[in-house]
């Protein structure tokens, strides 16, 4: 064994296997004495790196629960294929154990594994599961650069106005659209960098004003609407890294959502559908604290860096920017507050010291030095007219200060050793602060002496809490690591909702209004922006595109019997959603959760005037959604599905998965009608349809053209085009198209068949 005197003290972490189906691949990290960190993660082929600093106390509080573990005497057991190890070296106690994953409680590790976990979350940005993940314990993380993506062997057929068309995505990731007809090219896309995993044609118009487009998904998790002639039109704009921080500000058009993340973007957002999202300078590093104070003549945000800056931004005139390096390390609080005639700035983090400075002015306040660990939530408060602020700290405290003399009013232990976050929860005039951390319990303190009002209990931990000061009452909200956003009555402490609805760890949350709109808005770890009714706590928007990779698309006109036909665009997404667009303005109209891993296939036709959703994917199942998220059936299958369509005059749904049967299913009700023989390998492409007098369901399987009659499942010979076959049709015309590489060809029977 090493000699702890002369070994670096560190700390190495390996979990699971890279292709595991039913794990989040492997993932090795490396913790040192100095607080640096390394993380390797391996899943399902793609493999991706990290470095990043921890936090002053994990290394001293991973240290002493590895010392109270009773490390590293553990029954004796080395699984086959270790799922899970961990080595100490360097420090006492030095060792290494061996077990399966999930089982830290019964070896006595459970609480240095939670440290561990946390850190390989957090570095990860959510790639690898946390489960009881801390707060916010990590900051300078930097991704090395990843290996490079390939494009997929992917191609469809739609309508570029009066021409019938094949879009087929080419080796070096762009996109050529050929002519069903004779194979000439219509337009081509350029690369942008990020392969696409999605394409659909169609047209964006209403009424006589035909708007053909293209449209592509990416591993970026854009999606991006070219037109007819290859000129690119629009794309979406996501976060790309965790969103650390979100407040709310108002203007004369009503309520603005601002949203800040951990690679340093800041987005600007309204509620009317259609309405644009601004990207605004942002940060060379994360963003990790914003706050918003205004005025009937002025209005400013402010925000914090993971480098130690904390800057000042007016909203009336852009050019107006003041930035100061407030603190020594990373800043994970702000809090403004107006004062007389100008605004009074909070900031605390890393170095334990908070500073006050002036908003109008600059003119620094006397700092406020005390606690003994990073300083992780401030709010501002008012007793008996002095004003004070809240703060609260990993060294497990809760203060309130006054703030005119600089000293501490009371003094007391959050309850928890890892507070996430404070808020102004004052109820009927009385001051009393909001926190909650890693218990998952969020506590209500009278702000004069620290006595405990209420202790609200969630089922993992709380990782950010806000508060909505409403007339005759006042709401907390909590975001938990399971993803569940809930809010109670913060005087009576009545559980008024709990989304579940997501998974992603919810990072930020915080409430708005314009006197028409109130709601909380929530981000998360994954990137998602969320807007829930305060009263119940449901979503009713995702802002936000796709958290990862695009894998599917479809577009299709869709309207009621008395209302103009509008364009609807559904995408599928790595990130286990469904998300229904307005194709012509981009609003989103509904996030449909349900899927338990990648949706790899969507389709959408109208059905007896509304649009019904197809989607299938890794969870080997088929779902039957109507576009307001309600899900109409879920049918079980056997492989993972990679193909669905839908036809609303035969009233069916069909499937194409890896190794299984092509499968049709009544629209009504999910009742299963055919099974064909099984498929070898992968089905990229099904259609139904009339084909030479006959019903008939054909697929695009292995490369090849197949095709069976639909009554009965016979399989139909057929003559095979000369390139491997990526998708198929059935034209207007009635003519069966196999589109490959090279173009569109007309499958003939082979002459043997009797169709």
């Amino acid at each position: 064994m090493a000699d702890p005197a002369t070994e670096p003290a560190r700390v190495d972490y390996r979990v699971g296997a890279e292709f595991d189906p039913e794990g989040s691949g492997r993932f090795e990290l490396t913790l040192l004495a100095d607080g640096s960190a390394t993380l390797a993660h391996r899943y399902r082929g793609v493999h991706r790196s990290w470095t990043a600093r921890v936090d002053d106390v994990v290394w001293p509080r991973l240290v002493d629960a590895l010392r109270g573990s009773g490390f590293p005497d553990a029954p004796p057991f080395r699984p086959r294929g270790a799922v899970q190890e961990l080595a100490v070296t360097g420090v006492e106690p030095a060792g290494e154990v061996w077990m399966r994953r999930g089982s830290g409680a019964e070896v006595g590790l459970a609480a240095a594994l939670r440290i561990l976990d946390s850190v390989a979350h957090q570095v990860s940005g959510g790639a690898v599961p946390g489960e009881g993940t801390l707060p916010r314990i990590v900051s300078g993380i930097v991704a090395a650069e990843g290996e490079e993506p390939f494009p997929a062997q992917l191609a469809v057929v739609g309508a570029l106005g009066p021409r019938a068309v094949a879009g087929i995505v080419r080796v070096d990731g762009g996109v050529t659209v050929l002519a069903a007809s004779d194979g000439t090219v219509v337009t081509e896309l350029p690369p942008t960098g990020s392969p696409p995993r999605g394409l659909a044609i169609g047209d964006l118009g209403t009424g006589d004003e035909p708007f053909p487009v293209v449209v592509t998904g990416s591993d970026d998790g854009l999606i991006r609407l070219w037109g007819a002639d290859g000129t690119p039109l629009t794309r979406q704009v996501r976060h790309t890294g965790p969103v650390t921080a979100v407040t709310t500000s108002m203007d004369p058009a009503g309520l603005r959502i601002w949203t800040a993340d951990l690679a340093g973007g800041l987005l600007q957002r309204g509620l009317e559908p259609g309405g644009p999202v601004l990207t605004w300078p942002g940060s060379p590093v994360g963003i990790t604290a914003l706050a918003w104070a205004g005025t009937a003549d002025y209005r400013m945000l402010v925000l914090a860096t993971d480098d130690g800056r904390v800057a000042r931004r007016s909203l009336d005139d852009p050019a107006e920017l003041e930035v100061w390096a407030a603190h020594t390390g990373p800043v994970d609080a702000v809090a403004v507050m107006g004062v007389d005639d100008d605004f009074l700035i909070a900031s605390g983090g890393a170095d334990r010291v908070i500073r006050l400075r002036g908003g109008l002015t600059g003119k620094p306040g006397p700092d406020l030095p005390g606690h003994g660990a990073t300083v992780t939530g401030l709010a501002f408060g008012v007793i008996d007219g002095r004003l004070v602020l809240g703060s609260c700290s990993l060294d497990g405290t809760v203060r309130t200060w006054d703030v005119d003399a600089r000293e501490t009013l009371a003094q007391w232990s959050a309850g928890d050793p890892w507070p996430a976050g404070i808020a102004d929860a004052r109820t009927h005039g009385v001051q009393r602060w909001a926190t909650g951390g890693a218990d998952g319990v969020v506590r209500i303190w009278d702000a004069r002496g620290g006595d405990q009002v209420l202790a609200l209990e969630g089922d993992s931990a709380v990782l950010c809490v806000a508060t909505a000061l409403m007339p005759g009452r006042t709401l907390v909200a909590a975001g938990h690591q399971d993803g569940t956003l809930r809010v109670w009555d913060a005087l009576t402490g009545q559980l008024l909702g709990a989304d579940r609805s997501g998974t992603e760890p919810v990072t930020s949350v915080e409430f708005g209004t314009d006197g028409r709109v109130a709601a909380f808005v929530s981000g998360t770890i994954a990137g998602s922006v969320r807007v829930h009714n305060p009263a119940t706590a449901e979503v009713g928007l995702v802002l936000s595109p796709h958290t990862d990779q695009v894998l599917s698309l479809a577009l299709a006109p869709v309207g009621g019997p008395d209302g103009p036909r509008r364009p609807v665009l559904v995408s599928g997404g790595a990130d286990r959603t469904v998300r229904v667009w307005a194709a012509d303005t981009g609003w989103p109209r509904a996030c449909l959760m349900g899927h338990t891993d990648l949706v790899t296939a969507v389709a959408v036709a109208e059905v007896a005037g509304r649009p019904l959703i197809a989607s299938g994917g890794y969870d080997r199942t088929v779902r039957l959604w109507d576009q307001s998220g309600a899900a109409l059936w879920t049918q079980e299958l056997l492989s993972i599905v990679y193909a669905v369509a839908i036809d609303a005059d035969l009233g069916v749904v069909l499937t194409g998965g890896l190794d299984d049967a092509v499968r049709v299913f009544s629209l009504a009700g999910g009742r299963e009608r055919l099974a064909t023989e099984p498929v070898e390998g992968p089905v990229t492409s099904v259609a139904v349809g009339a084909w030479r007098g006959l019903p008939v369901v054909v697929a695009a399987g292995n490369g090849a053209v197949l095709c069976w009659t639909l009554v009965r499942g016979v399989a139909v010979p057929l003559a095979q085009p000369a390139g491997p076959t990526l998708a198929v049709a059935l034209s207007p015309e009635g003519e069966l198209w196999a589109v490959g590489a090279g173009g569109v060809t007309v499958v003939e029977p082979s002459p043997a068949s009797p169709a």
